[in-house]
């Protein structure tokens, strides 16, 4: 069995982890509320219940995405450490090519519209595409935020696909 991995980047931003941190420890703070009433066996369930998910809530925000190559098939994965969370599979059979578009892109913040409401802050997204033999037809693979990791991706794919790195050119004639 025949297995490689890349683990790129995370699958949130700083804002979002924020945000979801603090959820996060008002949940588990209630869990530890409930654990102090812990007087029959259905409270002690739901206890190790929300300790449970709290553990799996952790794991899903600081989560990392990245591709999986296993048996022949190319896989979009999130991680968390090294471990594989989830995976989903990408039909890559009727490509014979991918390409890295840089996008501008903004994203606002949450929480702060009533003081600010255009405060966002505006990065370059490295979007990876596959791509027909004529460039006309394109499918979404992943988004990144750092060249660094675009260019590991690339190597990754041509390593590991028989997919061939082309600048984005379609020919519809």
């Amino acid at each position: 069995m025949n297995t490689k991995k890349i683990i790129l980047e995370s699958v949130f931003s700083t804002h979002q982890k924020i945000h979801l941190s603090i959820f996060g420890i008002l949940f588990i703070a209630m869990t530890i509320l409930s654990a102090m009433n812990l007087q029959n066996l259905r409270v002690l369930l739901l206890f190790l219940i929300g300790l449970s998910g709290s553990f799996i809530y952790v794991a899903v925000t600081f989560s990392k995405k990245g591709f999986l190559f296993k048996n022949n098939d190319l896989y979009y994965g999130i991680f968390y450490r090294n471990y594989l969370l989830k995976k989903r599979k990408l039909d890559i059979k009727e490509n014979t090519a991918f390409a890295v578009l840089k996008f501008k892109k903004r994203q606002k913040y949450a929480f702060f519209t009533a003081a600010n409401p255009d405060l966002a802050s505006e990065f370059n997204a490295f979007d990876i595409y596959l791509l027909n033999e004529k460039h006309t037809q394109k499918e979404y693979l992943i988004s990144l935020k750092n060249e660094d990791h675009s260019f590991k991706a690339v190597s990754f794919l041509e390593e590991n696909t028989g997919l061939k790195f082309e600048i984005y050119s379609p020919d519809f004639s």
